[in-house]
């Protein structure tokens, strides 16, 4: 499975999700690396596209976060070859060049969500919580569930 997670109670244990953020101006790299780290998560921070793909060949990560505009490698093609390998991992797209018309495309190439620049760091948590979240349980639904117990099958057809 190319991610990590853990659910202790209903908690989301944030310290084994490990974020991958790409973007290649160095003092956003450095604000979303400190605003992550400082919620638990873990991240790994690079400046371009083929880092990224690099990182997440041989690595395991909850999400990525990038910005659309980078050299070498566009955001918007790092999500086409994210969403190629990995389908279900969530990529959360950030720019400060954005319009409604490029955060309806990026949503229609699979990311999981669009922040303009500049966010907040409150806004960030929310979404990133959201995106690992919403992954989690699409996994949990997915798993095939086979019970004779009566008790389990009416709580699953309340479900």
């Amino acid at each position: 499975m190319p991610w990590t997670h853990q659910i202790k109670g209903n908690k989301l244990r944030k310290a084994e999700n490990k974020i991958l953020v790409v973007d290649d101006e160095p003092l956003i790299c450095d604000f979303l690396y400190d605003a992550l780290k400082s919620k638990g998560y873990s991240v790994v921070a690079v400046n371009n596209g083929q880092e990224a793909m690099n990182i997440l060949r041989h690595d395991a990560v909850s999400a990525v976060i990038s910005d659309v505009k980078m050299p070498k490698m566009s955001g918007a093609v790092l999500l086409k070859r994210v969403k190629e390998l990995f389908p279900s991992l969530p990529v959360i797209m950030i720019t400060g060049y954005g319009s409604v018309n490029d955060a309806v495309e990026i949503m229609k190439q699979g990311a999981t969500d669009y922040i303009p620049k500049p966010f907040s760091v409150s806004k960030l948590h929310e979404v990133v919580e959201k995106s690992i979240t919403s992954r989690i349980f699409e996994y949990k639904s997915n798993r095939e569930i086979i019970t004779e117990d009566k008790n389990m099958i009416k709580i699953l057809e309340t479900i």
